[in-house]
């Protein structure tokens, strides 16, 4: 009888508990659109601990993730609005879809998972045009349209961008809308679209009242005159009346242009100087060295143009990477698109024909799962005769999908393509004079790499994406294998050559590191690696340069 009452008051207290939580919950999402900061306010005040069912959860998970955008504040971790997707995908109604794919596809683009982040977005598009939902309309594609921008598919960006503008007039959301034309713009000046451009941003400016977007039109109206080389004075007016709070890194390089293009060369050097002050990682310095590089040639100081030019090779590499990267996330966006179409027709066609009792329901991307109950024996044949046909269209995807990641992966010898031609012609080279001047070269290179750990992180990084974690199960797996010698295997796992591997890690001779490869093997080997087979299979991926032996 005791424990009877006990129980009783343990479940009182927990549905009090749960009551009290969607109360809160309630509020904030009353809150939410009007007063984001106060809903930010009341979520961050909940005990995450007491969130005890599964769609509690998912409400607090989507409630949070839109409080957090709307507050302007990004957030790269997907913990959040995956609970929500998860939740929500199965049970929620289109509304709450679209919000959870939309929060998701907004988490994924913060951490440039580009990719995952545009497929989120189709599947949000796709609630929003069942609920004809403008305003949401605008906002996915306002994001297609940054996606596309970043990753430098400038048409791609302007489609998108277009579509975003056409949605917020619809849903006479005209402060979004003119934000929305400001992206296009930067879009056309992306394509090469200047005088559009420039027609976009002065009607932009004709009809804002908002200061900060005056400004970047300004500035950007100025960046036009000086790439077209015209006006040069009325540009640098157009920037010395901005806050330089607006200027990003390029602004600082086109500003050094234009005093150049006046012959004011301490002048260009300065603002140049300034530029690189600004800078946050070697990718900005890279596009600072392109911009220099353009300088320099204006001044004929050729060596210095070629030197800075080099500087940009690696980001030039990582644009094309992630150019490749974004024909993938087409792919499968399209393939995405297609399979839906596809499920809706099976799905009519099955319910006219058939008259089956249940549901077809074909997870989309990477697997197809079909499940009838309550049919005959004739259905039943009919049924396995259409789960064979998506088991090859099954297989043929995986194969597809495999096929890229070893496109993908390939770029990352490419990257280094430059150093890779420079060591192999160093030593094939037999004038003194120019293997000095090809040493001094690989020189510079190497001293870019070596000194800049980043540089093997993110090669790291890049392997374990495209090549099934290997670095890290190597890490694992191997531990024996640390420090230099694990810099090095990276290098053999990328596909680089022994001359460029060589001048990276100041080594004696190609003999020496084709030892050092054979005793990789017999480490790796000797440790009895779960992944074995993988490992073995990269470090023999491809023949390198000037090895005629069997090193083993």
């Amino acid at each position: 009888m005791r424990y009877s009452i006990l129980s009783s008051v343990f479940l009182l207290l927990v549905f009090s508990c749960q009551y009290s939580i969607q109360k809160e919950l309630d509020l904030a999402e009353s809150l939410l659109q009007q007063k984001p900061d106060s809903a930010l306010y009341h979520l961050q005040h909940i005990n995450t601990s007491q969130l005890k069912t599964r769609q509690i959860n998912a409400h607090y998970a989507l409630l949070m993730s839109a409080a957090l955008d709307k507050n302007y504040i990004d957030v790269a971790s997907d913990s959040l609005s995956k609970t929500a997707v998860d939740y929500y995908s199965r049970f929620g109604d289109e509304k709450q879809k679209m919000l959870a794919y939309y929060y998701h596809g907004i988490t994924l683009k913060n951490g440039k998972h580009y990719p995952g982040a545009m497929i989120a977005f189709e599947k949000a598009e796709k609630e929003a045009l069942a609920l004809g939902d403008d305003y949401q309309l605008g906002l996915i594609n306002r994001n297609k349209a940054s996606i596309s921008s970043e990753n430098n598919n400038n048409q791609e960006a302007i489609k998108y961008a277009e579509r975003a503008i056409s949605f917020f007039k619809q849903a006479n959301a005209k402060p979004y809308q003119v934000f929305a034309e400001y992206s296009l713009a930067i879009s056309y000046i992306n394509n090469k679209k200047y005088e559009k451009a420039d027609s976009l941003l002065t009607a932009i400016q004709e009809k804002s009242d908002n200061q900060s977007l005056l400004f970047q039109c300004k500035i950007r109206k100025a960046s036009i005159l000086i790439i077209k080389g015209k006006d040069i004075n009325t540009a640098i007016d157009y920037y010395r009346e901005t806050p330089r709070c607006y200027y990003d890194i390029l602004d600082y390089s086109y500003l050094a242009l234009a005093f150049e293009q006046l012959g004011l060369k301490d002048s260009s050097d300065l603002w140049m100087s300034k530029g690189y002050l600004k800078c946050q990682d070697w990718t900005d310095s890279a596009t600072l060295d392109y911009m220099k590089s353009k300088i320099a040639l204006r001044r004929r100081q050729f060596e210095d143009a070629y030197y800075l030019a080099n500087n940009a090779l690696n980001a030039q590499d990582s644009l094309t990477r992630i150019l490749l990267q974004q024909s993938i996330s087409g792919a499968q966006r399209d393939f995405f698109k297609a399979d839906v179409a596809r499920q809706q027709l099976e799905l009519i066609t099955a319910k006219k024909k058939k008259t089956l009792g249940g549901i077809i329901s074909i997870l989309i991307l990477f697997s197809c799962l079909v499940t009838i109950l309550g049919i005959t024996k004739e259905k039943n044949r009919q049924l396995q005769e259409q789960i064979s046909r998506f088991a090859l269209e099954e297989k043929k995807y995986q194969r597809m999908s495999k096929e890229n990641a070893h496109l993908v992966g390939s770029l990352l010898s490419a990257r280094f393509a430059h150093l890779d031609k420079l060591s192999r012609d160093f030593f094939l080279v037999e004038d003194k004079q120019d293997k000095d001047v090809i040493f001094k070269q690989i020189k510079q290179s190497v001293a870019s790499i070596r000194n800049n750990p980043e540089v093997f992180t993110a090669l790291e990084d890049d392997l374990n994406q495209y090549c099934n974690g290997i670095i890290r199960k190597l890490r694992s797996q191997v531990p024996r294998i640390k420090g230099d010698n694990l810099r090095m295997i990276t290098l053999f796992f990328a596909g680089f050559s022994y001359e460029a591997v060589q001048f990276i890690m100041n080594r004696v001779s190609i003999n020496s590191l084709k030892m050092a490869r054979t005793r990789f093997r017999k480490e790796i080997i000797s440790a009895h690696p779960a992944d074995e087979t993988l490992f073995l299979e990269m470090l023999d991926m491809k023949k390198r340069p000037l090895d005629n032996t069997n090193e083993e």
